[in-house]
């Protein structure tokens, strides 16, 4: 078992932790949980509600995270909204969070099996998309700066010619220092062998709860669960050791495995 007591520290919120924290005890590896960011429903949901009752005006609807969904569905239902009624809005998400917006109704037209934001430009491009208009629902970033990546992202759909509505549906807020004082001794002490990113946001308020020592993380190995954060990382001035070619929870576990195997390969 190549994880077996390795600590390995990960900042996922809450509601995927339990999952990834699950994995890394079942491969042997100690979790250790340093949450950077919570996620929390908005204060006000106006304007998503808006673009909800909306939703027969635009062509496409997008989704990043499972949290976009649930956030959007709720709404929906609260709304009374019957999926019936928009069928010529098609919606798009990732290949394994389909059948959540399914549970609320809304049929899927587009799943790319990559999990990024540029796999769904790059879906639309191929469908031969070059205008329209498009609902992005995404968070609202909270104590930290929105990532490199969802700029970008909204931007390269804009570039398909498409008329991008940019629309909230839940909060990612950054986490304090005081929250995660063991956890920071931790890492800061050289008693971590990894450190997991699983969303570009993490990465951002990661490096606000460190501050001027966040150079140091690069001391111990440094896991992202897809190439889109692995690249919010290297911006951020983090190093690369490990990234999946299956960007799932269960694809970041077999890539750790993969990479300490080699490393003790080596020390052999």
């Amino acid at each position: 078992m190549p994880l077996l007591g390795k600590n390995i520290l990960f900042t996922t919120p809450r509601n995927y932790a339990a999952t990834l924290g699950a994995l890394l005890v079942y491969h042997g590896a100690r979790p250790v949980w340093m949450p950077a960011i919570e996620i929390w429903p908005l204060p006000d949901h106006a304007e998503l509600d808006r673009a909800i009752r909306g939703l027969s005006g635009y062509d496409w609807v997008t989704f990043t995270s499972e949290n976009g969904i649930r956030a959007f569905g709720e709404r929906a239902n609260a709304l009374k909204i019957d999926a019936r009624a928009v069928r010529g809005t098609k919606f798009v998400t990732y290949q394994p969070d389909a059948p959540v917006l399914q549970e609320y109704g809304f049929d899927v037209s587009l799943t790319p099996e990559e999990q990024s934001p540029e796999s769904i430009v790059t879906c639309l491009a191929q469908r031969g998309v070059t205008g329209g208009k498009l609902l992005a629902i995404v968070p609202e970033v909270v104590g930290v700066e929105e990532p490199y990546g969802v700029g970008k992202y909204l931007d390269n759909l804009r570039k398909l010619g498409l008329a991008v509505d940019q629309v909230a549906g839940y909060q990612n807020v950054a986490v304090t220092p005081a929250r995660v004082k063991t956890e920071m001794r931790m890492l800061l002490k050289g008693e971590i062998d990894a450190v997991i990113f699983t969303y570009s946001g993490e990465i951002l308020a990661a490096k606000k709860l460190l501050g001027n020592r966040w150079p140091e993380l690069n001391k111990t190995a440094v896991a992202y669960k897809g190439p889109f954060t692995a690249e919010n990382g290297r911006k951020a001035g983090l190093k690369t050791d490990i990234v999946p070619d299956n960007y799932t929870m269960f694809g970041i576990i077999e890539a750790l495995e993969l990479y300490f195997s080699k490393q003790h390969g080596e020390e052999a």
